[in-house]
């Protein structure tokens, strides 16, 4: 299903959302979540980042259903966070939240690599719900600006 986006040239191709809390009360974790169990301990983090991929593998299967990029693409991403309590650093949640999808959707062959050859950097839109979720669009592009 093509969606036109506000480019003429650039089309979403495909879409996948993570739904549900995952980690505490939010979809994905911190770039700080992840740093404190890196000090913790090197397996603890391993083992948490591919919990957290494992979560994405699963959203991206499901709504992609083997779906493959065919050019280089950008990511265009909607955060819903969870409205009440702390609200979380945005930058923290871009930096953590952008590792794991890309390293999923290399993962699953969705993209070749996450270099800026195969992938351009998109959006970040925050929103505020009582459920969270990470909405990914994925846009076919021409040519990576930078």
């Amino acid at each position: 299903m093509k969606q036109e986006n506000d480019s003429a040239k650039d089309m979403v191709v495909a879409t996948f959302e993570i739904k549900d809390c995952h980690y505490k009360d939010n979809c994905l974790p911190t770039l700080n979540d992840m740093l404190a169990q890196a000090t913790r301990h090197p397996i603890a983090y391993n083992d948490f980042k591919k919990d957290m991929e494992r979560v994405t593998i699963r959203a991206i299967r499901s709504d992609l259903k083997g779906w493959k990029a065919a050019k280089r693409v950008r990511l265009d991403i909607i955060w819903g966070e969870k409205s009440k309590g702390t609200l979380r650093d945005w930058d923290n949640v871009v930096a953590a939240g952008r590792k794991i999808i890309n390293d999923a959707l290399v993962k699953t062959d969705t993209i070749h690599d996450d270099n800026p050859h195969y992938l351009g950097y998109g959006t970040n839109t925050f929103v505020y719900t009582d459920k969270p979720f990470v909405k990914v669009d994925i846009v076919e592009i021409e040519e990576f600006t930078r």
